[in-house]
C-alpha cells in the first residue's frame, strides 16, 4: 500500500517504510501508527510492504521459508531495500530521505536493516521490540545511523527485559541492552532523561525520553521509555475505552520529527 501526501504523485518527496506486526493486517498498523495525517501535513510519502505469511523474515537461518523453494528463505533485507530503491528510480522518493519503522515483528526486521542497511536509510526508529542475540552479534553497520526507538516496561508481547526462548529460537535481548549497542557504536559519552508531560489522569503510564550525547559519530540515539505502557507505541488518537494505553505523546508525529532533520550525505 502506498499512501501519498496529496492528489498528485510528488517529486522526490521523503520516504517512510511502514512495516507491520507479526500477522498485523496493514489496516490495523495504520491504527496502531497513524502516521498519515503526519505525512499529509508534512509532504512525505508512506509506503506499507506486505510480508510473505505476515512474517518478516529478519534472522538468517531461523527466517521464513519461500513458498514452494524448499528451505530457501525470503529474502525481506533485500525486498524492502529494492521497493525504496523503485520509489526512488520512479522519482517519487528521494534517495537521501528514506527512513524505516516498524511495530513488534516489524520492529525487528527495522533493526536487522539498520544493520545491514544503514548506507542506504538515513534513519530508522524500532517500536515496541528489542533486538534478538543473533542480531547484536553479528551487526556491522557500515555508517553510525540514527536510531530514535520506543518501547514499554510492561509489554507483554516483546519484554521490556528480554527472554530466554526454547531452541531453535534466539534470546530477545533487553531494550537497555539493545541500546547500549548502539550508543557504544555511535561512541557517545553522556545521557540526557526528560519526562514528558502527562496529559491525561486517568493515564497511569509516563514517557522518559533518553537521549545519549558527546557521540563521536552519527546520531541521535534516542529512546522514548513507556513506563507502565503496553504493546502499542503511545498515540493521543487512542480510544481510552479499548483499553489502557499511553496518551503522552503521538508516536508518528515524534518519529517524523526526528527524520525530518536527518539525511544522508550522498546517496548510496
Amino acid at each position: 500500500m502506498l499512501h501519498l501526501p496529496g492528489d498528485d504523485v510528488p517529486e522526490r518527496a521523503p520516504l517512510v517504510v511502514a512495516l507491520a506486526g507479526l500477522g498485523q493486517p496493514l489496516e490495523e498498523l495504520r491504527t496502531w501508527l497513524p502516521i498519515e495525517p503526519v505525512a499529509m501535513q508534512h509532504g512525505f510519502v508512506v509506503v506499507y510492504p506486505e510480508a510473505i505469511e505476515r512474517r518478516w523474515s529478519y534472522w538468517p537461518g531461523g527466517g521464513v521459508q519461500l513458498p514452494g523453494r524448499g528451505a530457501e528463505e525470503v529474502d525481506d533485507v533485500g525486498f524492502i531495500p529494492a521497493l525504496a530503491k523503485e520509489l526512488v528510480a520512479k522519482g517519487i522518493a528521494d534517495p537521501l530521505r528514506l527512513y524505516v519503522t516498524g511495530v513488534s515483528r516489524g520492529a525487528l526486521m527495522t533493526w536487522t536493516l539498520a544493520c545491514e542497511r544503514s548506507e542506504l536509510f538515513a534513519a530508522v526508529a524500532p517500536l515496541s521490540s528489542p533486538m534478538i542475540a543473533p542480531q547484536v552479534e553479528a551487526c556491522r553497520p557500515s555508517r553510525a545511523i540514527p536510531v530514535i526507538a520506543v518501547a514499554s516496561t510492561a509489554d507483554p508481547v516483546q519484554p521490556y527485559d528480554g527472554v530466554i526462548q526454547p531452541p531453535p529460537l534466539p534470546r530477545l535481548v533487553s531494550i537497555p541492552e539493545s541500546m547500549s549497542y548502539w550508543w557504544r557504536r555511535h561512541g557517545c559519552t553522556a545521557e540526557t532523561v526528560e519526562q514528558l508531560p502527562h496529559l491525561h489522569a486517568d493515564d497511569p503510564s509516563r514517557v522518559e525520553r533518553h537521549e545519549w550525547t558527546g557521540c563521536a559519530q552519527g546520531g541521535p540515539v534516542v529512546f522514548y521509555r513507556v513506563n507502565g505502557g503496553d504493546h502499542e507505541p503511545p498515540s493521543l488518537a487512542r480510544d481510552p475505552a479499548l483499553g489502557q494505553h499511553n496518551r503522552d505523546m503521538e508516536t508518528a508525529a515524534v518519529l517524523w520529527n526526528a527524520f525530518s532533520s536527518i539525511t544522508l550525505r550522498k546517496a548510496p
